[in-house]
């Protein structure tokens, strides 16, 4: 016998618990929480704007209004604008005239999966983006130091946005390492070295057998070298010859 509602297979009562729990409220909402979760750790943006959205989402971040309601401080003011209270909408849904709670206004725009057809981007990217920015911004204001103008921070958020898409989008090149020449040739491999201080560089070349072991080898220093390319030198990449 084994119990399928954990992984060990055990029965435990937190387990169990759980079961209880899924059985009997809608299943509608889990299905709903976990589509905002699923869209949200799927953006391809950097981790710690997934976290802030994580903790946006949770009630997490410490904005003056969440801090003052546990008691922490005893101000909720905005300290940028010094109008209203400094709650998560107002951090990053300012402009928007609605009466919603920013953390259920933030799950709508992942939950739906717009795209922003000007930019090209989908627009939870650009929402989660934008917000990670301000609050960025808002602590070096909190912290004495000075920001840009508003007008150069809505082109930084869009820069931003369009760059983590295109980084999402690069093929990294994994090294492959020395690899053995094939039977009956020989492989030369060449690499060179510039140092800009001094002026000067070195060369270095190693011929193999098929089998790894070294014919020969030799390297070179050079006293004068106005650049890199001035010798022309190669990326260094293994020449096969009988």
């Amino acid at each position: 016998m084994a119990w399928h509602y954990n992984r060990s297979g055990m029965f435990s009562v937190r387990s169990a618990y759980h079961c209880q729990w899924s059985s009997q409220f809608d299943d509608e909402t889990n299905t709903s929480n976990r589509n905002v979760w699923k869209g949200l750790w799927k953006l391809a943006v950097p981790g710690k704007i997934k976290i802030f959205g994580w903790r946006a989402l949770n009630g997490l971040l410490p904005c003056r209004a969440i801090l003052a309601n546990r008691h922490i401080i005893q101000n909720g003011g905005c300290p940028v604008c010094l109008n209203g209270a400094e709650g998560i909408k107002h951090v990053i849904f300012d402009l928007l005239a609605i009466d919603r709670l920013g953390s259920i206004v933030l799950e709508e725009v992942i939950r739906g999966g717009e795209q922003v057809q000007r930019l090209d981007v989908g627009l939870a990217k650009l929402i989660l983006t934008g917000g990670w920015f301000l609050w960025w911004k808002r602590r070096q204001i909190v912290h004495g130091e000075s920001v840009q103008r508003p007008a150069r921070s809505g082109l930084s958020i869009v820069s931003l946005t369009k760059n983590y898409k295109m980084a999402a989008g690069m093929v990294t090149k994994t090294h492959q390492g020395w690899r053995k020449a094939p039977e009956d040739f020989l492989m030369v491999n060449i690499d060179a070295s510039y140092d800009e201080d001094r002026g000067s560089g070195s060369t270095g070349v190693i011929i193999r057998d098929c089998s790894g072991g070294m014919i020969a080898a030799a390297n070179r220093h050079i006293s004068h070298v106005v650049d890199a390319r001035s010798k022309g030198w190669s990326d260094a990449s293994p020449t096969y010859r009988r």
